[in-house]
């Protein structure tokens, strides 16, 4: 497979607007339908224009695992007049592609269905059972890969590999997101004369304040614990007393956490603040776990293959969420490895490096067909 048919893949992808809201990714699907025809694929439909698709390549042989490449095919939106680069469209300068989607994920959807595309011509080189997913909706509230793990169309035992931007670093830790919109009720008063009323905006700024302090926790991949306060509105006029506010925090937060002692630190929160005639709301608007694999075949696989293609082996943590995040309670292997790059991911002029592309096709090919114990014999 030469750059330029990844290249040319990586342009068709690109040049399907697939900005979510409202996602489109039944565009996309008609393009891999088209790849892949006499092969056996499953198309979950979930309105007119989106749907996700699974893509076996090869036989399936029962005495060799299953390696499974999961990739979304949404973007986020952008704002075309902060763009030097035409957004919907794939542009090389100086060893980089420009567009939407060039970082997080299409490039990595551009490797998963070349390998694909190869594989499909010499099955007899596979040395795994080669399963293509491709989801919509990945960038919120994750509708595909729920569909998909609901009718368990993924098995517990199936080596999972997520193309997401991470310039082929291995990520085996990937952070929790859990999103709150908090309503602060509190009493009005003469702006003159605040101490007779409770600033509701002041309370939103306490409580995420003491929710700060009661779930920080160190981790030396991903990071500490985030809660970042990125909307608020609240109060009538300049010279009242706010008596409501309403605000949505974004919490991120690694694995060491437990979600249940996050759940238990905002109650904790909440009553601590209504002993001094606070009341506080709170709504889960996401709540996607933190995730860790601790388990070893992945890593020895990665490190072989990576030696053998002269390319160095990093591992590091994600700490943005995945389609990983819906297998939380699943004992499945994991890897989050892709061509992006992760400070890419939802910026203007949003690029990768072309390099990096070819790099990714060529390790993932290398890990579906070289031997491994691991892989026994089909």
């Amino acid at each position: 497979m030469n750059k330029d048919r990844l290249v040319e893949i990586l342009r068709q992808l690109i040049e399907v607007d697939t900005t979510n809201p409202p996602g489109n990714e039944k565009g996309i699907v008609t393009y891999l339908r088209s790849l892949f025809q006499d092969t056996l694929m499953t198309e979950l439909i979930h309105d007119e224009q989106r749907s996700s698709l699974i893509v076996e390549i090869g036989s399936s042989v029962k005495e060799r695992p299953t390696m499974t490449f999961i990739g979304h095919m949404d973007t986020v939106p952008y704002s075309q007049e902060n763009w030097r680069y035409p957004p919907l469209k794939a542009t090389e300068s100086a060893g980089r592609i420009y567009g939407r989607g060039s970082s997080d994920m299409k490039s990595g959807l551009a490797c998963m269905i070349a390998v694909g595309e190869l594989l499909k011509q010499e099955p007899q080189r596979l040395q795994v059972n080669l399963r293509l997913v491709f989801t919509a909706d990945e960038e919120a509230g994750g509708m595909g890969m729920r569909e998909i793990i609901r009718q368990e169309l993924i098995g517990p035992d199936e080596l999972l590999i997520v193309p997401e931007p991470t310039q082929l670093a291995a990520a085996f830790e990937e952070k929790g997101a859990y999103w709150l919109r908090v309503e602060a009720l509190g009493r009005a008063s003469h702006g003159s004369a605040p101490e007779l009323g409770s600033n509701a905006i002041d309370a939103i700024f306490r409580f995420k304040r003491m929710l700060e302090e009661k779930i920080l926790v160190q981790n030396t991949l991903v990071g500490k614990t985030t809660v970042s306060l990125n909307r608020i509105k609240g109060g009538k006029k300049v010279n009242v007393t706010a008596d409501y506010a309403t605000a949505e925090i974004d919490i991120r937060y690694p694995p060491e956490l437990s979600a249940e002692r996050l759940q238990n630190a905002v109650a904790s929160c909440i009553a601590e603040l209504a002993k001094h005639g606070i009341e506080i709301k709170t709504e889960v608007l996401n709540n996607r776990l933190a995730l860790s694999n601790q388990k070893g075949r992945l890593r020895e696989i990665l490190r072989n293959a990576m030696k053998d293609l002269d390319l160095p082996y990093r591992e590091i943590g994600v700490r943005y969420y995945t389609d990983l995040s819906s297998f939380a309670n699943m004992p499945n292997e994991f890897v989050i490895l892709g061509p992006g790059i992760p400070d890419q991911a939802h910026v203007e002029d949003e690029y990768l490096e072309a390099e990096d592309l070819v790099n990714a096709f060529k390790l993932y090919e290398h890990i579906v067909t070289k031997e491994h114990p691991s892989y026994g014999k089909g």
